[in-house]
């Protein structure tokens, strides 16, 4: 309960002039210091909003009145399960909801600009290198693996034309001159860009390429070098995995995983929760394709049509 500041936790408006995160993170307990040392996890005082509301529930209230700083803890929960401990602790593991509100005054006065991902080959390597530069990632990279990860990335941020493949378009966005094989004349990038306005405003981001390309380390004990084909691998594996995880949760219709291997094999197997309402066959046909093409294995939907069990397959 809150009241007695066990899996639930609150945390009020913060003086802007004293934002200080122990409020999140808890502290160190200066009178245990003449009995262990500094370094000695005994010091800390785990106390605080994510140290109580951990397997449990954390309100911030006023967030966006909070410095950037004080919200980096609430960022490192949400996206890495991990916050700071207090002092020269390391991290801690946290697994918790968190729910935010503000004043409405402040959320009128917030205006949202969405900004696609990259979709030029180039730059999205220049990327990765970077981020792997000022990291401490000390591995050796294959030539190849950066570029194919890249390739991975940008393809499921590339929408669908009629005038050439993907792997077209995606040659055509970084600057090269192509001529598709049966084609008389070469594709118009600009052209592409104009027919698809909202192209890479959805797809797979690089924070999701640099957590796959750890996994392809972790994933091997001992490994000492990033390739292709590891690489691939994990991607393969991460996006199936969110496939799982996802599917149908929170949305109508309601279609969610009963099985990953059915069959014995890495056939998906989805069922359609029916309420009365018949799903539509020609829209089912078309996200079933769209699931095959991420999961890479056969998929199967069991729905009812008119009152009688179907299994729609590809």
């Amino acid at each position: 309960s809150s009241r007695s500041r066990v899996g639930i936790a609150a945390v009020p408006p913060v003086d802007p002039n004293n934002q200080d995160t122990s409020v999140l993170i808890g502290s160190e307990d200066i009178s245990k210091l003449d009995l262990f040392s500094e370094g000695d996890p005994r010091v800390l005082d785990l106390d605080r909003a994510l140290n109580v509301g951990n397997r449990g529930l954390v309100e911030f209230a006023e967030v966006f009145k909070n410095e950037i700083e004080y919200l980096h803890a609430m960022v490192t929960a949400t996206q890495e399960k991990v916050i700071p401990a207090p002092g020269r602790h390391g991290m801690i593991y946290v697994d918790t909801a968190i729910v935010s509100h503000s004043n409405e005054a402040i959320l009128d006065r917030i205006v949202v600009v969405k900004v696609p991902y990259n979709l030029r080959l180039s730059e999205e390597i220049q990327i990765y290198e970077k981020m792997i530069r000022q990291s401490d990632f000390q591995v050796r990279i294959a030539p190849p693996t950066l570029e194919m990860a890249s390739m991975f990335a940008i393809l499921t941020r590339l929408h669908p034309h009629p005038k050439c493949d993907p792997m077209t378009k995606l040659r055509l966005y970084n600057g090269e001159k192509v001529v598709e094989k049966g084609k008389l004349g070469r594709v118009d990038a600009r052209e592409l860009r104009d027919d698809a306005r909202d192209e890479g405003m959805d797809g797979i981001s690089t924070r999701f390429i640099m957590k796959a390309l750890d996994n392809a380390l972790s994933d091997e004990i001992g490994a000492r070098c990033l390739n292709p084909i590891n690489a691939r691998g994990a991607l393969i594996k991460m996006v199936k995995e969110t496939l799982v995880r996802s599917v149908g949760v929170g949305s109508l219709p309601v279609i969610k995983v009963e099985n990953s291997s059915h069959g014995g094999n890495s056939t998906l197997l989805l069922r359609h929760y029916h309420d009365g309402r018949d799903l539509e066959l020609g829209s089912a046909e078309k996200t079933l394709a769209h699931v095959r093409r991420l999961w890479s294995s056969p998929v199967v939907l069991e729905t009812r049509l008119e009152g009688k069990p179907i299994r729609l397959e590809a």
